[in-house]
């Protein structure tokens, strides 16, 4: 998620996946490559010894909650985000509730009181605000399936005989829990009325796995979601999205991919259950419970807490939080 922000970044561990290895003999050097300074090498050489440099689970959250630790005990950061996933990738592999992820639960508890004792030893306890929070939360589904297949049907997508795309006039991508749908020319009223039409009265018979069909303007205004994409399919619940153009169109679990396994996201906010924010410090005010928040308020409210200004951002700062 930070690799290559060493511009910006003092004390920069990169997150680093399998390819980033590719051609590298010592992994230390990957990591120089991703942009992790000679501040930090140390650090990650320790870390690298103690848990390797698989990107598998619980490793990668050992190996990052020790680069923590260091850190804050060497370097006393004035703002530092690490990103312990085990949690996420246990609700992918067996859904959203279940042994494994109370396991879960508990490993990032103890990750977070390393954090919580490394912070306590650097002697900055008083002055330091704690932020633990999800980017989403998640639900259980039972199916993929592709709303390609039935834009090939009705003529948008072209395929060769071996089932290659040739040419599109429209086109889904999947975002897990809900799939964005592309059109060539998106200023063709007749392709635009004839496309929101077909996925209209799909999710009007309820069987492809999508309950709601939203205009981009809707999704902007709603929720903050936009981009060159022209409509958005929902889940109904149970469902998640994928790309392929043959049959079958509906398939079972993957959990190869984040998308298709038993738990998932890409959902509107109102389904599941809702990620967590909470915070504590002398920033923050003690004991207030806003019972719903919207998520492009997390930065504002974060940059207030520092004393910055996003004018930019959609969002706003959460003032009924914040001293």
């Amino acid at each position: 998620m930070t690799s290559g922000g060493d511009d910006v970044i003092d004390y920069l561990v990169p997150c680093a996946l399998g390819v980033d290895f590719e051609g590298f003999d010592d992994p230390i050097d990957a990591y120089r490559n991703l942009g992790a300074g000679e501040n930090v090498i140390p650090i990650i050489k320790e870390a690298v010894r103690l848990f390797g440099s698989e990107n598998k689970h619980p490793e990668i959250e050992e190996f990052q909650a020790y680069c923590t630790v260091e850190i804050i005990k060497k370097f006393k950061p004035n703002l530092l985000l690490t990103h312990p996933s085990y949690v996420d990738d246990q609700r992918h592999a067996g859904g959203v509730f279940g042994e494994k992820v109370e396991h879960a639960l508990r490993e990032t508890d103890r990750w977070l009181g390393m954090m919580l004792d490394a912070v306590k030893e650097a002697g900055i306890e008083d002055e330091t605000d704690f932020v633990f929070l999800s980017d989403h939360g998640q639900i259980n589904i039972t199916r993929a399936i592709s709303p390609n297949v039935y834009l090939a049907d009705a003529g948008y997508i072209k395929l060769t005989p071996e089932g290659e795309m040739s040419d599109w006039l429209a086109y889904a991508r999947s975002a897990g829990a809900s799939t964005h749908v592309y059109l060539k020319d998106p200023a063709n009223k007749k392709l635009y009325d004839g496309v929101y039409k077909l996925l209209s009265d799909m999710a009007e018979e309820g069987i492809y796995g999508f309950e709601s069909v939203f205009t981009r303007d809707e999704m902007k205004e709603k929720y903050g979601l936009f981009g060159d994409f022209s409509f958005v399919l929902e889940t109904d619940g149970y469902t998640s999205f994928g790309e392929w153009l043959t049959r079958p169109s509906v398939r079972g679990y993957d959990p190869s991919d984040y998308r298709f396994g038993k738990g998932t996201h890409g959902h509107r906010p109102e389904k599941g259950p809702k990620p967590p924010f909470v915070a504590k410090g002398p920033s923050f005010k003690s004991g207030v419970v806003i019972k719903e928040g919207d998520i492009i308020n997390h930065a504002p409210t974060l940059a207030a807490a520092l004393g910055i200004s996003l004018p930019e951002a959609m969002g706003r700062p959460v003032y009924e939080i914040l001293k």
